[in-house]
């Protein structure tokens, strides 16, 4: 079990606030403080700083911030095992990024459901940035990722990889067969995710390493679904990059053609994602077959 201290540090740090981890853990202020200040001279650190009147963690208290809230969550979770022995085995809680949720997460589950014995599995849908949030607070087992993410603050095993391509409608009049440079796209709406999703990250890089940025496209629309951003693209509304697998049916009957960009050539790892250093991993990679 974690000391209250480190408790209520985890609290502090995820409020900003020493007011207000006091309110929620019923105490006063000045025992917050008291507490804090105890593990800092324990610890021989500063954790907290103030920068515009906020408070922030120092780098020392983001390193100590992500230790703890693993410890935190696998000790809650192991607890839970000692008094539900079975929990394990019969129920799983996942979560997984929008761009992943209609193809390939599907395939996971289906994998998953053939080589273990779960009566219950609960599967949450968010973008990447929501999808870490829930791992970190111990809120799903585990998480599958497609985009980049502070690989320092979590574990993960790549799952598979998966091609991230540019795809249009026929009806916007571009040809498959034609190699084009990211310049002659300007002039064509381009149509990507949110920030926060895994996929908007890796869009921006890949423009980035050609000093491009969305708005030096003549028209570019930001949209917080991968189904209605498909929906664009039939209607010829835009270019997009999205996973191969995501629009395999329409790529296959031609509803939608892959776009060859020079020296553009990109596949990234699908990830499972799960609270660093867990005493669960082994559980986990066994749960998914790898």
């Amino acid at each position: 079990m974690l000391e209250q201290k480190y408790l209520t540090f985890i609290k502090v740090a995820q409020l900003g606030s020493y007011t207000k981890a006091a309110k929620q853990l019923f105490i006063s202020q000045p025992a917050v403080s008291q507490q804090l200040t105890s593990l800092e001279n324990e610890l021989g650190v500063k954790l907290f700083t103030y920068h515009n009147r906020q408070l922030k963690l120092t780098c020392e208290g983001e390193k100590l911030l992500t230790y703890v809230q693993s410890l935190k969550v696998q000790t809650d979770k192991f607890i839970t095992n000692l008094h539900h022995p079975s929990s394990l085995q019969t129920s799983l809680t996942i979560a997984t990024t929008m761009s992943l949720a209609n193809e390939i997460t599907p395939n996971i589950i289906a994998k998953i459901q053939a080589n273990n014995t779960f009566t219950k599995l609960n599967c949450k849908i968010a973008n990447t940035k929501l999808c870490l949030e829930s791992v970190q607070a111990g809120k799903v087992d585990f998480a599958l990722i497609e985009g980049n993410f502070p690989k320092e603050k979590f574990s993960s095993h790549i799952i598979t990889e998966e091609k991230f391509i540019p795809v249009c409608s026929p009806l916007l009049g571009l040809n498959a067969k034609q190699t084009y440079r990211f310049s002659d796209l300007l002039d064509y709406p381009i149509i990507y995710r949110e920030a926060g999703s895994g996929s908007y990250n890796i869009f921006k890089t890949i423009l980035a390493s050609r000093n491009i940025a969305p708005s030096d496209f003549k028209f570019n629309y930001q949209v917080g679904s991968p189904t209605a951003i498909k929906a664009l693209l039939l209607k010829g509304l835009g270019i997009s990059f999205i996973y191969q697998t995501v629009a395999k049916h329409e790529l296959a009957t031609k509803q939608l053609i892959p776009l060859k960009i020079e020296n553009l050539n990109i596949t990234h790892p699908i990830y499972l994602v799960y609270s660093k250093n867990s005493y669960f991993a082994k559980d986990y990679l066994n749960i998914l077959g790898l």
